[in-house]
């Protein structure tokens, strides 16, 4: 048997078709950071706008429908790393440079495919420490990559490296 730091799902068993919508995470210590980012990223409207991605990716019915549908998986996947992670990085301080694009792009495209590697996420979704490991690191990543993207200065440059993000997702 693998190592396992909290053994357990995070979101569950997932939900039979009649129990979707008394599927919600109320989980006191998400609901706290959910908040404190409230509080942080309260005077940009694309900070309110990635909490209530956020809120929708791990509250909602979604994150349980993700324990047993692979369509729901792939949602969860792309609200956060192609919706929250660019209104997060929309929403942080501007800086005029913030590294070389290619290796924020490799950063990121790594850490996504290395989760996606079946041992590395099956052992996600048996261990609620690895699955916030692996949830912290996604959004991360692709918080950074996109605050590379909209420092470019270059718009061409931006959307180019932005269909490259997309792309490489599937």
């Amino acid at each position: 048997m693998p190592f396992e730091i909290l053994p357990g799902s995070y979101c569950g068993e997932a939900p039979g078709p009649g129990l979707v919508w008394d599927s919600w995470n109320y989980d006191p210590a998400l609901l706290v950071v959910l908040l404190i980012l409230t509080i942080f990223l309260r005077h940009k409207s694309s900070g309110l706008a990635a909490v209530a991605v956020l809120f929708v990716t791990f509250v909602s019915p979604l994150c349980a429908l993700a324990a047993g549908l692979f369509s729901a998986r792939v949602v969860h996947h792309v609200l956060l790393v192609a919706v929250a992670a660019p209104l997060l990085a929309a929403a942080l301080p501007r800086r005029r440079k913030f590294g070389p694009m290619p290796l924020h792009f490799l950063v990121s495209t790594t850490i996504l495919w290395l989760w996606h590697v079946p041992s590395a996420y099956d052992l996600a979704l048996r261990d609620v420490a690895v699955y916030w490991i692996m949830q912290v690191s996604l959004l991360g990543s692709a918080t950074l990559f996109w605050r590379a993207v909209l420092a470019n200065g270059d718009a061409v440059g931006g959307v180019l490296w932005s269909l490259a993000g997309l792309i490489q997702m599937g």
